[in-house]
């Protein structure tokens, strides 16, 4: 994880983030800064379909039933608060 993104967690939003696998924490940023499925493949280096996976795991682990629902989520919180902006400064997530 990010010193910059762990700093900025509290305590509750960070419950959040701790039940995540390392893929799936940078699946989340990257969709979190608004890239699709496509985009977050080719960054990471991995199939779509892979992607999807992941997504399906975060759904699960937040107890929601949609990927819009997960998003919503975590924009509730401000763990991802600055993730557009340290997405376009920083190579790796």
């Amino acid at each position: 994880m990010d010193l910059q993104m762990k700093e900025q967690m509290d305590e509750g939003t960070e419950k959040y983030w701790r039940v995540l696998t390392a893929h799936q924490q940078r699946v989340l940023c990257l969709l979190v800064a608004g890239k699709t499925y496509a985009e977050v493949a080719a960054f990471l280096g991995i199939r779509p379909r892979t992607v999807r996976y992941y997504v399906d795991a975060i759904i699960d682990k937040y107890h929601v039933s949609s990927r819009t629902q997960m998003l919503m989520r975590v924009s509730k919180t401000n763990q991802f608060k600055n993730a557009k902006k340290d997405h376009h400064t920083q190579h790796h997530i």
